[in-house]
């Protein structure tokens, strides 16, 4: 479960987990102090990390160095839906045959998965 409490400031929180902690903010634009992530930010992450970890576990399985990967992530949000665009960078030790097979593989990335899933929520005041 996580947890986010207000910090002093306008729109300002503090989210922990365990001894870790991600402060976020709004923009200027949108009234904050931009001191930290805006909560988008948060969602783009959780999917750019998932895909790097996922791809460092596959590199692990194919004997391959992950040394030099690294994932971006692109939030577009239209009316009817949202977009996450992303790309992977590989490093020198790739052959293109790898990068097919790690590229196919990251469809069953678990956040992507999750976040492709019809999504509800609910409030439960007893959490």
């Amino acid at each position: 479960m996580i947890t986010c409490n207000s910090l002093e400031g306008k729109f300002r929180c503090s989210t922990k987990v365990k001894e870790f902690e991600i402060v976020s903010d709004a923009t200027i634009e949108k009234g904050g102090q931009g001191q930290g992530f805006r909560p988008h930010d948060i969602l783009e992450s959780a999917y750019a990390s998932c895909l790097n970890i996922f791809v460092q576990m596959l590199c692990e399985k194919m004997k391959i160095s992950s040394d030099n990967i690294s994932v971006m992530v692109d939030l577009t949000r239209l009316e009817s839906k949202t977009i996450f665009n992303y790309s992977i960078k590989f490093g020198d030790n790739f052959s293109e045959g790898q990068k097919e097979k790690i590229l196919k593989a990251v469809e069953g990335c678990p956040v992507r998965k999750t976040l492709s899933k019809s999504i509800e929520f609910e409030l439960k005041n007893d959490l």
